[in-house]
């Protein structure tokens, strides 16, 4: 005759353990965790405490490296004066870890819309494209429960290193000013390896 046993089984619960990990796993490597930036929560990204973004210009384009490494802080761009502000000034980009809203549609009342071209880098485009898309910042159309954000999918999320890698494609955004600009992401991370750091690429269009 078997002696029932007294340990717990834990069985039942193998499959629940699993998802929950994996889920914690891509959560701290997309970048709500402490341990890739110590005690302070500001990346070194080279400009003096409280900024958020620096720029550097090379003929008509220039690189901004953005500072969005808070979990709590938006940090807004004026792509239109080439500078960081606030949510109360004119603004075309917030950017929060990989979070990317624009000032139009749900995210704000500037009109902002963009385009967003696919398969081609900034270099190659010099003007919005006469059959553009234009689409800004939607409520949940599919029910899905998301809301259908322009930069909602702007990353591949790699399962095996854990890490966002930027898709291959130019955004076109039409500032609050009816101005186009052409945009890429080229990076999430600083070079010391801290997440919420975003290269920007972007340039005036025709």
């Amino acid at each position: 005759m078997h002696r029932k046993s007294n340990r717990p089984n834990f069985l039942p619960l193998l499959p629940a353990l699993l998802i929950a990990g994996l889920a914690q796993a891509c959560v701290e490597d997309i970048g709500f965790d402490d341990e890739d930036q110590g005690e302070d929560e500001t990346a070194d990204t080279g400009e003096d405490a409280g900024e958020h973004i620096s720029s550097s210009q090379d003929g008509e384009v220039t690189t901004s490296l953005v500072d969005a490494s808070s979990e709590s802080d938006w940090v807004y761009f004026d792509l239109d004066g080439s500078a960081e502000v606030t949510d109360a000034d004119a603004w075309e980009l917030g950017l929060r870890r990989f979070e990317i809203i624009v000032n139009g549609g749900i995210s704000g009342d500037a009109g902002v819309e963009v385009a967003i071209l696919e398969g081609v880098d900034l270099d190659e485009v010099d003007a919005a494209p006469e059959d553009a898309e234009w689409v800004t910042d939607a409520v949940d159309a599919d029910d899905d429960g998301t809301d259908e954000l322009v930069f909602i999918d702007w990353y591949d999320y790699d399962f095996t290193t854990h890490l966002l890698s930027p898709k291959q494609r130019v955004y076109v955004v039409r500032s609050s000013e009816g101005a186009d600009f052409g945009v890429q992401i080229d990076g999430y991370y600083s070079e010391a390896g801290t997440s919420g750091v975003l290269t920007l690429r972007w340039k005036p269009l025709g």
